[in-house]
């Protein structure tokens, strides 16, 4: 799902800088890890700033306190660092603004940790992040708008779940045409789905459970044709569903469960050939179903 995109040519920071910037942030974070280079994965461990300063960051590989592994990626014809993928090292703390210093980045794995507190706004000059990966932190407070505006174009993956994040999403957020993958599971946030939502062309995942949105589902959800997985679960989103539910023809798991959805469900639901999951309870649909729903 996570995959490794070729990165542009950038020629900004000095290799020995990107190097300075990562140990900076490691230790920013409180990170054990412990690096050593790809290119002979049975030497000796590097511990320290003073044995790695020196060491191309490109072959950097490294082991956090569980032996996982974690990794630097880099455009190999300039050796500029476009992927940090720290997912589950034991990192705690805030994210510290120095991480914005980072601009070839593409790709950003940050999830499972122990991170606090909000979002920098230095993340703002991560103009080239393609892939953003926050999810089960502990990250709070609402997603800026400065910072949503200045990195979406070339988003295609968002997962925040997990987190505490609260507030209303940015308006900015639905017009990312090359996203994909949107993870906002188990936060806070709140308010209605807007009609722009129809902007999300790309979007092959949309993940919404267990926040506090409520509203009815815009009519103009059946625009995204592209998605797979639809999960809006543990909401307080009610109405009825929009008669053009049927035109999500490639959608695959359909969770409406625990929220106020009422009336009948409607007949273009038989057109939905390609689900394996509809999940339906904990709402107040009508008793009968459409006949259509045999084709399922």
């Amino acid at each position: 799902m996570r995959s490794r995109h070729s990165a542009r040519r950038w020629n900004g920071l000095s290799s020995r800088m990107s190097r300075f910037l990562i140990l900076t942030i490691q230790k920013a974070l409180s990170s054990d890890l412990c690096w050593h280079h790809s290119t002979s994965p049975q030497g000796g461990m590097s511990h320290g700033m003073s044995n790695t300063i020196s060491s191309p960051e490109c072959n950097w590989r490294g082991e956090d306190r569980w032996g996982d592994d974690v990794s630097v990626v880099c455009d190999e014809d300039n050796q500029t660092v476009t992927g940090l993928y720290f997912a589950g090292d034991g990192l705690a703390g805030t994210i510290p603004d120095e991480l914005g210093l980072m601009v070839g980045l593409k790709e950003l794995d940050l999830g499972y940790n122990d991170l606090n507190g909000t979002l920098p706004s230095a993340l703002a000059n991560l103009s080239k992040l393609e892939v953003l990966n926050l999810e089960w932190n502990s990250l709070s407070g609402t997603l800026p708008f400065s910072l949503i505006n200045t990195i979406l174009p070339n988003l295609q993956e968002v997962w925040l779940d997990g987190n505490s994040f609260t507030g209303t999403l940015p308006q900015g957020l639905f017009t990312a045409t090359n996203m994909t993958h949107l993870g906002l599971y188990g936060n806070q946030f709140s308010g209605t789905l807007p009609t722009e939502i129809r902007q999300l062309s790309s979007l092959q995942q949309l993940y919404l459970e267990d926040n506090e949105f409520t509203g009815q589902l815009p009519s103009n959800i059946w625009a995204l044709t592209e998605l797979h997985v639809l999960s809006l679960s543990l909401n307080k989103l009610s109405g009825q569903l929009p008669s053009n539910i049927g035109a999500l023809t490639k959608l695959r798991w359909f969770d409406l469960s625990h929220n106020d959805f009422r009336g009948t469900l409607p007949s273009s639901i038989g057109a939905l050939t390609k689900l394996r999951r509809l999940l339906l309870p904990r709402n107040r649909f009508d008793d009968s179903l459409p006949s259509s729903i045999g084709a399922l």
